[in-house]
């Protein structure tokens, strides 16, 4: 009965201390510091290198590797691998707007892809280019 007692005791001044020190949090800045400036704002260069690791805690893909390097839903809520493996059926996330408020939907995914894919997405060197030659 004592030991549970003083467990308990521990439990609720660990408790009160935790919430007394996140009362006491302010505000502050962050600053990251990065080896190349970004140059642009637009989502198609995210695969810049040097710049992908600021862009991906930006904006958001259809799906992420997780800590396994398996792939794990993020706009994408389900994928399906179609004619062996030649086209993918993505099942998007609802409720989705963009920052300007234009809703994300299958239209908005058609029309990166076809920037990314395009003569556009080939501009500049992309981790493909550098790692993959």
């Amino acid at each position: 009965m004592k030991k549970n007692k003083r467990v308990l005791n521990g439990a609720i001044a660990g408790m009160a201390l935790s919430v007394a020190f996140s009362a006491s949090a302010q505000a502050g800045s962050l600053t990251i510091a990065s080896p190349q400036d970004p140059g642009s704002w637009d989502p198609i260069d995210t695969f810049l290198v040097n710049w992908a690791s600021v862009a991906t805690n930006i904006f958001d893909g259809l799906t992420y590797r997780g800590p396994d390097l398996e792939l794990v839903p993020g706009l994408a809520t389900e994928w399906e691998e179609l004619d062996d493996g030649t086209r993918i059926r993505f099942t998007l996330r609802e409720g989705v707007t963009f920052h300007n408020g234009e809703p994300f939907n299958a239209e908005a995914v058609k029309f990166t892809f076809d920037r990314l894919l395009g003569e556009e997405g080939g501009q500049g060197a992309t981790a493909f280019q550098l790692y993959g030659d």
